[in-house]
């Protein structure tokens, strides 16, 4: 899963589960991913770039979005 453990600008958003029901597939992995605008958890595709970097592709309808997450050793500022 990946959890918010800080957010300045939204600090109610601490705690949320951003993604989860991560699972390998035939084809790569898939997950769910909370769409903020949509207040739901919508299907993604995961793809590890590097051990560092994981892509979220996240599509609604004809359109969609690719989110890159970078991994951080620790939360800046705490």
């Amino acid at each position: 899963t990946g959890t918010v453990v800080r957010n300045d600008k939204y600090p109610e958003r601490e705690g949320r589960v951003l993604l989860k029901d991560v699972s390998a597939q035939d084809d790569g992995w898939r997950g769910q991913v909370f769409a903020e605008r949509l207040q739901e958890y919508r299907d993604a595709e995961l793809t590890l770039r590097t051990p560092d970097q994981l892509q979220i592709k996240v599509r609604v309808g004809i359109m969609s979005r690719t989110l890159n997450w970078k991994r951080v050793t620790e939360v800046p500022g705490s």
